[in-house]
C-alpha cells in the first residue's frame, strides 16, 4: 500500500499513471479526465502539478495529485474493485500523511491567545507567520468558501486591541478567523495536519468558570479527525456536484457517492459523545 503514494516537496501525492494501472483505465483517459477538471475550475491547479515521464527515450505527460485531486479524478470511478482502489488509497494517503507528520512537526510557534465577541480567534497574521500563506489568498479563500471571519476596523479594532494588550500594534485593519475556518483553510492546503497540536492547545485555552470536565480522549481525537477530512471532501465533491457534464448515469452515481458520504458522516458525528467521557460520566450519575 505504500506505494500508492509518496511524498513530494512535503505533500502526500499519487501519479495519474499510477491511478491509471491501478483503476484499470488508460493513461490518456485519465489525463482527458484530469484536464478537464481544471478547464472547469480554476482553483483545482493547487491539487494538481504536471510533469513528465520517460518511455524508450520519448518524454510523455503525467500528474501529481494531492489527497483532493485524486478524490475529485476517481470521483466518477464505479464498480466493487473501483471501490477497493479508493479505499485503499484513503488509508495510503492517511499513513502517509500520519508519518509526514511525525516527521516534520516543529516546536509551536509563540502566538499571544486572541479573544474577539467570547471566542478565541487567531489574526490573519499569526497564520501568514505559521504557513507562509499571503493574508490575500487567506481572505480570498473565505470570502469564496463563505467562511466565517471578523474584519475589524475603527472603534471595533482599538477596542480589540486594548483588551488583547495589542495597542503597539500599528494596523488600521485587521482580520480574525474562528477554529473552524483557520482549519478549513489549512485543510484545503493539507497543512493542518502538521500544526493541529498547535492550533487546538491555542483555541483550547480559554477562561472557564467553575468545575470543567474534559472530552478529549486519544481515540476520540483520531475519530474527529477523520471526521473534519471526510467534511473536506464532501465540501469539496458538493462545489463541484454542479460544475462538470456527466451522462445521466454518472450523476446518479455521484449524488449517491455524496449521499452515502453525507449520511456515514451524520453517523460518525452522532456517534461521539458515545465514544467520549460524557457518556461515562452520565452512567455514573
Amino acid at each position: 500500500m505504500g506505494n500508492l503514494v509518496e511524498v513530494k516537496n512535503n505533500q502526500v501525492v499519487t501519479t495519474s499513471r499510477q491511478v491509471a494501472q491501478n483503476f484499470k483505465k488508460q493513461h490518456k483517459d485519465v489525463l482527458e479526465v484530469i484536464r478537464g477538471i481544471l478547464a472547469a475550475e480554476n482553483s483545482a491547479t493547487k491539487f494538481y502539478h504536471q510533469t513528465t515521464f520517460t518511455n524508450r527515450g520519448k518524454k510523455y505527460p503525467e500528474y501529481y495529485m494531492n489527497r483532493d485531486g485524486f478524490s475529485l479524478l476517481v470521483m466518477g470511478f464505479t464498480g466493487q474493485k473501483a471501490l477497493q482502489w479508493k479505499i485503499k488509497y484513503i488509508q495510503a494517503f492517511n499513513k502517509m500523511e500520519e508519518d509526514l507528520k511525525q516527521k516534520t512537526t516543529a516546536p509551536a510557534p509563540v502566538f499571544p491567545q486572541c479573544l474577539w465577541q467570547g471566542q478565541v480567534v487567531m489574526p490573519a497574521s499569526y497564520i501568514v507567520s505559521l504557513t507562509g500563506i499571503s493574508g490575500s489568498a487567506l481572505m480570498y479563500t473565505a470570502k469564496r468558501r463563505r467562511y466565517s471571519f471578523f474584519m475589524l476596523q475603527g472603534e471595533e479594532l482599538r477596542k480589540f486591541k486594548e483588551k488583547n494588550r495589542m495597542v503597539n500594534n500599528s494596523s488600521c485593519r485587521m482580520i480574525l478567523y474562528p477554529y473552524e475556518t483557520v482549519m478549513a483553510l489549512l485543510e484545503q492546503r493539507n497543512l493542518y495536519e502538521k500544526h493541529a497540536a498547535f492550533l487546538q492547545q491555542y483555541f483550547n485555552q480559554i477562561p472557564q468558570e467553575g468545575p470543567t470536565v474534559s472530552c478529549y480522549t486519544e481515540a476520540l481525537g483520531q475519530e474527529i479527525q477523520g471526521i473534519q477530512k471526510e467534511l473536506v471532501t464532501l465540501d469539496t465533491m458538493l462545489n463541484n456536484l454542479m460544475r462538470h457534464k456527466r451522462k445521466v448515469r454518472e450523476h446518479e452515481a455521484y449524488f449517491k457517492i455524496c449521499t452515502e458520504l453525507a449520511v456515514g458522516t451524520l453517523q460518525r458525528i452522532v456517534s461521539l459523545k458515545a465514544q467520549s467521557p460524557l457518556a461515562l460520566n452520565e452512567h455514573k450519575a
